[in-house]
């Protein structure tokens, strides 16, 4: 599994657009399953598979996006490992990596107070789906998601905005790096 997200940052728009197109289809029949709706007609199955491809495409546009902004797919998975690791490359291009980062510092600043409010918001939703039919399997599944999506984003993100400070503070210490470069 510590190999199949690198593989995946790296990998070709077209297997990432194939990749999610897949896994939305699979994830929304799923859903469809349990909700008691086990059958899937041939215009069903149309229509959750256009709607596949258009989650695919935006998702893959914001993923191609996000590898043009970062120097390329390899430099995305070298700035996440860097996150993970929370130690910069040698080879490491300042101008790049610190702009990326500090995008992503003010993403994360962001998150930090949106991410409760928003999955809390969720989390209510999932309790009153819950509260309309207890024995709902998709209800408890919703809640259960939602409810750990709100705890993970108030662990998470502190921890990763101490990781991309770190990171930026490695960058601005480099010789090569120059003043002004990080704020």
């Amino acid at each position: 599994m510590n190999d199949f997200r690198p593989r995946l940052q790296s990998s070709s728009l077209g297997v990432l657009f194939a990749f999610l197109t897949v896994l939305y289809f699979i994830g929304t029949y799923g859903f469809s399953l349990l909700a008691h709706d086990a059958r899937l007609t041939v215009q069903d199955a149309l229509i959750r598979l256009v709607s596949a491809a258009v989650f695919g495409g935006l998702m893959t546009a914001v993923s191609a996006r996000q590898r043009r902004r970062s120097g390329g797919a390899e430099n995305v998975t070298r700035i996440n490992r860097a996150l993970k690791t929370g130690v910069v490359p040698e080879d490491a291009e300042p101008s790049i990596w610190v702009s990326t980062l500090e995008r992503r510092r003010r993403q994360n600043r962001q998150a930090r107070w949106l991410n409760p409010l928003v999955f809390g918001l969720f989390t209510l939703l999932g309790v009153y789906l819950f509260a309309q039919e207890p024995g709902d399997p998709v209800a408890w599944i919703l809640l259960a998601l939602f409810l750990a999506m709100t705890i993970v984003s108030v662990v998470l993100v502190p921890r990763t905005l101490r990781r991309i400070e770190a990171l930026l503070a490695q960058l601005e210490s480099r010789p090569s790096a120059g003043p002004g470069l990080v704020e």
